[in-house]
């Protein structure tokens, strides 16, 4: 199982924060509801400015992290992912209760990204509980990944945005069709992209993802 423990970054001092929770709790239920065959148990939130999920597999993790984090933008979250069993009962509905060496990895993963955040650019890293050089490189492809978005204006996140809102999240793509959805020129758009490195972070996540199921099925076997 792939367990999932995220926060809002600073949310204590976040001016109006039942607007943000209540825009967090719309988000988790889009995420929730995208994602019925891969969720084991529905992203929840189990404090106010903490959430947790559970996944049976890595494929479409990464993209429903990111349809989060550009939901939420400009307030910042920190993901902690942790890879093993889940010794209690799993409630489909709610991530509530469950517990496991999954859910101690991801709590790990979370205070390692509070401890180690890179100046607050990165705000992601997988714990699989042994040492594991290909864990090792998917954390720094997320790192990387992290520092590219990081810098990203309001008009370059619109851009991922308009892709995940064609459940677009490959480097490949019409850019002429997401230009028409965004209503701004396939020139405005190319800017926006090349300033970006849009594309490049797609790539890398993509790698990470397919690296991450790859060390995942060799866990479960």
């Amino acid at each position: 199982m792939i367990a999932i423990i995220a926060d809002i970054v600073q949310s204590r001092k976040l001016p109006r924060r039942e607007e943000i929770q209540a825009r967090l709790a719309s988000c988790l239920e889009r995420v929730n509801q995208a994602n019925p065959s891969s969720l084991a148990s529905k992203f929840t939130i189990t404090l106010g400015d903490e959430f947790q999920a559970l996944f049976q597999t890595p494929l479409g993790l990464l993209q429903a992290l990111d349809e989060i984090s550009f939901g939420m933008y400009p307030v910042r979250l920190r993901y902690g992912i942790g890879l093993g069993e889940i010794t209690t009962v799993i409630d489909p509905e709610l991530s509530l209760g469950a517990d496991g060496p999954a859910y101690w990895n991801a709590r790990e993963a979370i205070q390692y990204v509070r401890r180690n955040d890179d100046y607050g650019r990165s705000n992601i890293h997988v714990v699989s509980g042994s040492e594991d050089e290909a864990l090792a490189v998917v954390n720094e492809l997320l790192k990387a990944t992290a520092v590219i978005s990081a810098s990203w204006r309001l008009t370059q996140v619109e851009v991922m945005r308009g892709l995940l809102a064609e459940n677009i999240w490959t480097p490949k793509f019409d850019q002429a069709n997401v230009a028409r959805k965004l209503k701004i020129s396939d020139s405005t758009l190319t800017r926006r992209m090349a300033s970006s490195g849009i594309k490049l972070y797609l790539r890398g996540r993509g790698v990470a993802e397919a690296a991450l199921e790859r060390i995942h099925q060799r866990y479960a076997q």
